[in-house]
């Protein structure tokens, strides 16, 4: 490639990265209050225990354990709903890796993602958003059956569940132009 070629390309490169995206960036805070990261503020964090947003319908045991049989660790959930989309009002992704390896995340099954959504008239929660100081609904004890029938490793009590420490993961945007 020629010189020109090269500051073409570069030219190319910057066009592309002033465009008038959004970028999010997220960062690791300590939590405000000690329900911030309660399934029913549809938090994004780090560390602790997953914050189901469905809490009947969590993954089955087996699906959280590595290939050879092995607990996974969660890593961390990001809320990420989408407004176009009825059925995904609020939808959270949750990521598992293989914490007992020395994270080889890398290798096959050494991660996992799990996406939970709900529609916004759902059976746990409110149209409006839970009013700060109260709490959301507890589950029944079929609910609570039912779950547990499933998978009982990241109920929130498990303390030997939570491999990493807990955060709230905050996002900020940022325009570039």
């Amino acid at each position: 490639a020629t010189a020109r070629d090269a500051r073409a390309m570069d030219d190319d490169d910057d066009d592309a990265l002033s465009d008038d995206r959004e970028w999010s960036l997220g960062f690791l805070e300590r939590a405000r209050r000690d329900d911030d990261l309660e399934a029913w503020r549809f938090p994004s964090k780090a560390g602790g225990a997953p914050a189901w947003m469905d809490p009947v319908r969590v993954p089955r045991a087996s699906a959280l354990e590595t290939n050879e049989g092995e607990r996974m660790a969660f890593l961390c959930q990001v809320y990420a709903p989408v407004d176009a989309e009825a059925s995904a009002f609020h939808r959270t992704v949750y990521v598992f890796v293989n914490g007992t390896r020395g994270g080889e995340t890398h290798a096959r099954g050494g991660a996992r993602a799990f996406r939970g959504q709900l529609p916004r008239a759902n059976a746990f929660y409110g149209w409006d958003p839970v009013a700060e100081g109260e709490a959301g609904r507890a589950l029944t004890a079929e609910e609570t059956a039912t779950r547990r029938a499933r998978c009982d490793w990241w109920d929130a009590s498990a303390a030997a569940t939570k491999t990493y420490p807990e955060y709230e993961l905050v996002v900020e945007t940022e325009e570039r132009g």
